[in-house]
């Protein structure tokens, strides 16, 4: 489990449902959270609390969209993948 600490001085619990260690962890627009295990990608809204993991051989270099409420879209290599939060 890893407690990451936001700017606005809230503390996150991010844990990998399959037992994974998480490697890397970003926040965008200090509302979402992205982080990747060496099998897995983790995608957070922080206010709303919700968060989903999925299986994800990425290349590291994806594109994220946090324009649309609920879902995540995330660019790569030449494929759109949507996950929703929760």
């Amino acid at each position: 489990m890893i407690v990451k600490e936001i700017a606005t001085g809230m503390r996150i619990a991010i844990k990998s449902d399959y037992g994974y260690e998480i490697m890397k962890i970003n926040v965008y627009q200090n509302k979402f959270l992205v982080a990747s295990t060496n099998e897995t990608l983790l995608l957070g809204d922080m206010e709303s609390c919700k968060m989903s993991e999925v299986v994800w051989r990425g290349s590291g270099k994806e594109k994220y969209d946090f324009s649309n409420p609920g879902v995540c879209m995330v660019f790569n290599a030449g494929e759109l993948t949507l996950v929703e939060y929760g």
